[in-house]
């Protein structure tokens, strides 16, 4: 998620940066909880409204939502999917105010196509790059408590590709005539049973850590999985010991 909050807060720097923007106010939304989402909405309004003023002007503001995460292409699961950031600008105005001599003298239209234009190729840091999305400039939706008549979405995208983690081996279980429980899997690594039908990992209350052959009731569920350091955890396998 640090990597969302940097690009969020980047892209509000960048214009806040732009000397066309010096009396618009540029704020980002801090979470999406209702709380936050009324703040900012407060504070929008009263920069529409003229109550809260950037050099002394008003009527104009920019709101810079999280990133959102999107899978374009590939099924999820399957290793290295594209996965590209969707970032966005909603550019709003109340007319009224914004083209009185209160206001900045920008209007939403004009300053959606700068804030395109400013973010097309701007590169952010981890050498991510802001592309101009497909769908550029398109009216945004008004919320009925805002104090705006006019509203527009400018969107990017950051292309990325995500490389899981190796994956541990899932070991191979059996039981041996006498009973007993045998399991094998990849040198170095730590395997977990459960008895209990739990999910075999260290922090279930009945995990066993398997260090040698050990016997089952009959009828019992065994459950392993294996783990290595700096790796993801293995698929899980189990059995049934129906030996008598």
């Amino acid at each position: 998620m640090q990597l969302l909050k940097t690009i969020q807060t980047d892209l509000q720097g960048l214009l806040m940066s732009c000397s066309d923007f010096s009396s618009v106010d540029v704020c980002i939304q801090e979470g999406n909880g209702n709380k936050s989402v009324e703040v900012t909405r407060d504070r929008l309004n009263r920069v529409l409204s003229g109550l809260k003023k950037t050099n002394d002007k008003a009527g104009l503001s920019m709101l810079v939502p999280m990133p959102e995460v999107r899978i374009e292409s590939g099924m999820q699961g399957v290793p290295g999917p594209q996965v590209n950031l969707r970032v966005s600008v909603q550019v709003v105005e109340n007319s009224s105010v914004n083209r009185s001599d209160k206001g900045t003298g920008i209007t939403a239209e004009s300053a959606a196509f700068t804030v395109l234009a400013l973010g097309h190729l701007f590169q952010l840091g981890s050498g991510t790059i802001l592309l101009a999305d497909e769908r550029g400039i398109e009216p945004a939706e008004l919320d009925d408590e805002m104090t705006a008549d006019i509203a527009y979405q400018v969107n990017f995208t950051v292309p990325m590709s995500t490389q899981p983690l190796p994956k541990t081996s899932a070991p191979l279980i059996s039981v041996n005539g006498g009973g007993e429980l045998m399991l094998s899997g990849q040198v170095g690594a730590k395997h977990v049973v459960t008895l209990d039908g739990s999910f075999p990992w260290s922090g279930s209350p009945g995990a066993l850590v398997y260090d040698g052959p050990f016997t089952l009731a009959s009828g019992v569920r065994v459950r392993a999985a294996s783990y290595l350091p700096d790796a993801l955890g293995s698929d899980i396998v189990e059995l049934v010991n129906l030996s008598e």
